[in-house]
């Protein structure tokens, strides 16, 4: 079915970056529909499945009546027949649809389901990547998101500079924990991508160097051993394996391990910080060093006992 276009010309692409191409606009009697789990219709930016209708619309599938049922459906809102195209995609303020992946590849990480195609796309919207699948892995501390990239060029950008430029767009828990570069994303024999293969990667194998990517420093002092033991216990590891200057992604963390660890400072130091900022404290000196002028602003020493809520201090900064 051809039922939705995008015009380009050759003037759009002779300077500059090409931008990514929508989808486009339905053509000539054809209609297309984002709605939600609820079938409600979505607003700008905001992600659904592309519902077709119209003109140009099939009968269903030939000799399946139970898949044609479960994707052909008629519409009393709308007064139409609709079929679910399994297309995941979002209206661009102009009006067109910009396509996001197949809500086959839903990822579904610590109770959030996560679209790897919005994930895919803003990875690949970074210049220094050309190609990006993310996929669920299991691990010894869970399951963590991996982001499979191969470079546009020479440059490749560093997993934190990845996930700042990801955070501009997207939550917490849709970041990937863990970055592997590839010269190409592997294919299956019909040309498309072979997303199997990428789950059965080893992760920790294919990193080199300490854990986190660290320069191996051991965690020193009062504050930081304490918060190796804290950051120990929430991602089951032993304390001998933590660094002072491991990123907390790199080494198998993510957003649900995060909040544990963030509950865990308050409970012991008596500082809170919101969720949204982890990225600041993302090693355990950055930790260590937000806790020591947290606690310096507030005149006073390590707290080794659960605080009362009268010294409870929420929201430093």
């Amino acid at each position: 079915i051809w039922n939705i276009l995008h015009p380009i010309s050759l003037a759009s692409t002779a300077s500059g970056p090409v931008e990514p191409i929508p989808y486009g606009r339905p053509n000539a009697n054809n209609r297309a529909y984002l709605l939600d789990a609820d079938r409600q219709d979505c607003p700008d930016w905001v992600a659904g499945e592309i519902h077709a209708a119209g003109l140009g619309l099939a009968r269903g599938y030939w000799g399946d009546a139970e898949r044609t049922a479960a994707r052909f459906f008629d519409d009393p809102v709308r007064g139409e027949r609709l079929f679910a195209t399994g297309d995941l995609g979002r209206y661009l303020p102009d009006g067109s649809i910009a396509i996001l992946g197949r809500s086959d590849f839903q990822i579904k990480i610590n109770g959030y389901r996560i679209e790897a195609g919005e994930v895919e796309s803003r990875l690949v919207s970074i210049a220094e990547i050309k190609q990006a699948a993310v996929v669920r892995q299991p691990g010894a501390r869970g399951d963590r998101l991996v982001a499979h990239l191969a470079p546009a060029g020479d440059q490749r950008p560093a997993d934190e500079a990845i996930r700042a430029e990801l955070r501009r767009y997207l939550p917490e828990y849709m970041l990937p924990s863990t970055v592997l570069w590839h010269d190409s994303l592997p294919l299956t024999k019909n040309g498309k991508l072979d997303r199997a293969k990428l789950g059965t990667v080893p992760v920790e194998a294919a990193r080199r160097g300490p854990a986190g990517g660290s320069s191996g420093v051991a965690p020193a002092g009062e504050l930081e051993t304490r918060l190796a033991q804290l950051w120990a216990g929430v991602l089951k590891c032993p304390v001998g394996e933590l660094t002072s200057d491991g990123n907390f992604y790199a080494i198998g963390g993510d957003s649900l391990a995060a909040a544990r660890i963030l509950t865990g400072m308050r409970k012991q130091f008596g500082i809170s910080l919101t969720l949204d900022r982890f990225f600041e404290v993302d090693t355990i000196a950055s930790m260590a060093g937000f806790l020591h002028q947290a606690l310096a602003a507030d005149d006073r020493a390590l707290v080794t006992d659960e605080p009362s809520p009268a010294t409870d201090r929420v929201g430093a900064r």
